[in-house]
């Protein structure tokens, strides 16, 4: 079965260093993914400390410009 999946997302509205450290944060996870297909969700997510990345303050969706 074949899925699209589209993602847009326009990263002038959003702070620099926040966007930064959320693609940094999706490309680690991605990259682990892509090594090990196999694995669960929750096991590539432990397994490269995206967890812990995301309960630092600030994390998770970058916030928009003010």
């Amino acid at each position: 079965m074949r899925i699209d999946c589209t993602f847009y997302l326009d990263a002038r509205i959003y702070q620099t260093e926040a966007f930064r450290a959320f693609v940094g944060c999706l490309s680690d996870f991605i990259e682990a993914a892509a090594r090990n297909p196999d694995d669960s969700l929750a096991s590539v997510i432990h397994r490269n400390d995206v967890a812990a990345r995301l309960r630092r303050p600030g994390a998770g969706s970058p916030a928009p410009r003010t």
